[in-house]
C-alpha cells in the first residue's frame, strides 16, 4: 500500500499492488526515480519457499488514474536470491538524471537501467537490454544486505562495495570453523 498522509482525516490510499502468494519474503522497498518521469518508482525483491518467486519488482505511480488505483506494475526481473530480503541501491552513473539500480543477488551483481523492462532482449544476445553491466561470481549467502556506492579511494569515481563469500570452508587448527570465507569486494 502507498498512502498520502494529510491532516484532518484527509489521508487516502494512493494505490496498492498485490504480490503473488508464492512470494513469501519481501525486501524493504527502495524508492527513487529510475526513469524520465517526475515521479519516483518503488523497487523491491521477493522470494518464496523452495527458491520460487525470485523476482525484482518495479512499481510506478500513475497520476492520471483514480485515487486508490495510482500504483501499477512497471516490470518484473528474475534473480537468484533465495532470501528475498536483499536490498538494491540507486546511483546515477552516467549523470543523465535517471538512477541506475545496483543489485547483487547470490551470484551476480548487475547495474540495471530500470526506465524500461530490463529483462527484454531485443538484440538476441541473451541479456536484457536494460542490464548495463554484469559482474559474475560475486557470491554471497545474502540476507538483508545491499551494495554501497562511494568514492572509497578519493579518485573522483564511484566504487561499488559488496560483502560476499567464496564457498570454501575456513579451517582453524584443522577444524572447520564455518562454511565459507567472507570477503569485502
Amino acid at each position: 500500500y502507498v498512502w498520502k498522509p494529510l491532516s484532518g482525516n484527509q489521508s487516502y490510499i494512493v494505490g496498492s499492488y498485490i504480490v503473488p502468494l508464492s512470494a513469501v519474503r519481501i525486501s524493504l522497498p527502495m524508492i527513487g526515480n529510475i526513469d524520465s518521469t517526475p515521479y519516483p518508482e518503488m523497487v523491491f525483491i521477493t522470494s518464496g519457499s523452495g527458491g520460487t518467486a525470485r523476482d525484482m519488482y518495479a512499481l510506478k505511480f500513475e497520476p492520471s488514474a483514480t485515487k486508490g488505483n495510482q500504483i501499477a506494475l512497471k516490470w518484473i526481473l528474475p534473480h537468484t536470491d533465495n532470501t528475498g530480503v536483499t536490498g538494491a541501491t540507486l546511483f546515477d552513473f552516467d549523470q543523465d538524471g535517471r538512477n541506475e539500480i545496483v543489485y547483487r543477488d547470490e551470484t551476480t551483481l548487475r547495474i540495471i537501467d530500470g526506465s524500461t523492462d530490463p529483462g527484454v532482449d531485443t538484440n538476441g544476445d541473451g541479456v536484457g537490454d536494460g542490464i548495463k553491466a554484469i559482474f559474475e561470481n560475486v557470491r554471497s549467502g545474502t540476507l538483508r544486505e545491499f551494495p554501497i556506492i562511494a568514492d572509497i579511494d578519493d579518485d573522483g569515481q564511484a566504487e561499488i562495495v559488496v560483502s560476499g563469500w567464496d564457498g570454501i570452508a575456513n579451517t582453524i587448527n584443522g577444524v572447520a570453523a564455518n562454511t565459507a570465507n567472507g570477503y569485502l569486494r
